[in-house]
């Protein structure tokens, strides 16, 4: 449970940044919410009036708690308990006048579902629930190895990674071509073209074949798509 003194400043400890496995320590005082690195001191620190929504994720025996600014970044904090949402809750609709929504994600395993753009941040759904999301920050290049595949090239941490910690470098999507018309006729539309067509302009200094992708997109739509990544130098199915 957190510590709440009579500055207002709600913490707790043990909880990990950015999606890093470093611990540190999650502050939340009434116009600022930060968290300290345990093992480098690094601060992230960003206040209320950035937030867009906040929302709180069952992940295994842990919870998440999920900020998406209204620049379209993603700030995630791990490590939270059960108990915890209630001062959580109550904090923020306090002091910033928001409310933290309780979602509900994906456990099925499957690798396949839709793609849908919330924003700008990338979700693959599974039964109309999120499995998993990549935010614009995080993606280095898009590239179409093929008429049916996309793969999203992700930024690496090169700075304070231990030799033994994995980091996902793609994710390589498999668009399959719509079907439409009688007979099951094959539609003249590309799903990989419609997605990359989605991507690209909204990229910053993106140009087709290898593209520099930042912010992402804006419009919401789905598609059905399979996926399956690669960590390290391993690929394994999503699933």
């Amino acid at each position: 449970m957190g510590d709440a003194g009579p500055s207002n400043i709600l913490a707790f400890q043990n909880i990990r940044g950015q999606g890093k496995n470093d611990m540190g320590t999650f502050k939340v005082s009434t116009e600022q919410i930060g968290w300290k690195n345990k093992r480098n001191g690094q601060i992230t620190q960003f206040k209320g009036v950035e937030v867009r929504k906040m929302e709180w994720l069952k992940l295994g025996k842990e919870c998440q708690l999920k900020f998406t600014m209204k620049d379209n970044r993603l700030i995630r904090f791990d490590g939270f308990q059960d108990k915890d949402f209630e001062q959580v809750a109550r904090h923020f609709s306090t002091h910033f006048r928001q409310e933290v929504e309780k979602k509900k994600v994906a456990a099925k395993g499957w690798h396949w579902g839709d793609w849908n753009m919330d924003g700008r941040v990338f979700q693959f759904e599974v039964d109309g629930k999120v499995a998993f999301e990549v935010a614009p920050q995080d993606i280095q290049q898009v590239v179409t190895p093929s008429k049916t595949d996309l793969c999203l090239e992700f930024t690496q941490d090169d700075g304070g990674v231990e030799l033994d910690e994995v980091q996902l470098l793609e994710m390589r999507f498999y668009l399959p071509p719509k079907q439409g018309g009688e007979g099951g006729d094959v539609d003249m539309a590309d799903p990989v073209a419609e997605l990359k067509e989605e991507l690209v302009p909204r990229a910053e200094g993106g140009v087709a074949g290898g593209v520099g992708v930042s912010p992402v997109l804006s419009t919401v739509t789905t598609h059905k798509v399979w996926a399956s990544l690669g960590a390290a130098s391993a690929r394994a199915r999503v699933c």
